[in-house]
């Protein structure tokens, strides 16, 4: 009934694929919980889920298409009723609309199907589709780096609302507006366990526009180069030529 004209400030993940077989996962990857056999060697989880257990036709396969699907249609759904709503009410033009994510899904990516204490790509970024009351300057896509702790003091200054000075994150109404300069240099995540009252198996790390590097605590660390290894197949932290990018991105987490 109405075009959002909103501005794709993130991606999603590209779609999901296989890693090479012998990739490890921390321990309490949800592969352990999902698909059966797997080895654990050291605290560390190999899966042996192979092409064939996520073809097309096949029962996980199905489990995969299923919840891609499912989840899509919901949100897509929910999204439809609201607009609908902002609509009929005449508060479209007035109104902050901002849809996203709080993680994604592995979906058979790396040989794991849903979330766990692992860092890659396909749980971490996530879409977010923003658009200003009155959408003047949008329909397009930022490739800026955008953390979920911007969204509120972006919210507050498109609502005219004083941030509080102890308040985290960055306002991207630059963005917004229809600019497109870097609003961060990089991002800090991390993980801390998968349900609460379970063994924590704590990550943290930093990413850039090129690089991210994942630290753990049993120090099977990680880095990978997005921009040649946009799939994290793989890892450089022991790689000679990547140790100076290593002791970078050390220095910045």
């Amino acid at each position: 009934r109405t075009r959002t004209h909103a501005h794709a400030l993130a991606r999603a993940h590209a779609p999901v694929r296989a890693a090479p077989r012998g990739r490890h996962h921390p321990a309490h990857a949800l592969v352990a919980r999902d698909v059966q056999p797997c080895a654990v060697d050291g605290g560390r989880l190999y899966p042996v889920l192979d092409a064939g257990a996520l073809a097309a036709g096949s029962v996980i396969g199905h489990v995969l298409d299923g919840r891609y699907l499912v989840t899509g249609a919901v949100g897509k759904g929910g999204m439809g009723l609201v607009l609908e709503a902002l609509v009929d009410t005449d508060q479209f033009d007035d109104t902050l609309f901002v849809f996203t994510s709080d993680h994604g899904e592995m979906l058979g990516s790396h040989g794991m199907l849903l979330k766990g204490s692992v860092l890659f790509e396909e749980l971490m970024r996530v879409p977010l589709l923003v658009r200003s009351p009155g959408g003047t300057s949008g329909g397009r896509v930022s490739d800026q780096l955008i953390s979920h702790v911007d969204l509120v003091p972006t919210m507050l200054a498109q609502c005219g609302i004083e941030r509080p000075g102890d308040l985290h994150g960055v306002d991207i109404g630059g963005l917004l507006a229809g600019g497109d300069d870097p609003v961060r240099e990089g991002l800090a995540f991390e993980f801390h366990s998968s349900n609460w009252g379970e063994r924590p198996t704590p990550l943290r790390g930093w990413r850039t526009d090129r690089w991210k590097y994942v630290e753990s605590v049993d120090g099977a660390d990680e880095l990978y180069d997005l921009q040649t290894d946009p799939g994290e197949a793989s890892n450089l932290a022991d790689a000679g030529n990547a140790q100076t990018e290593l002791g970078r991105m050390l220095s910045l987490i």
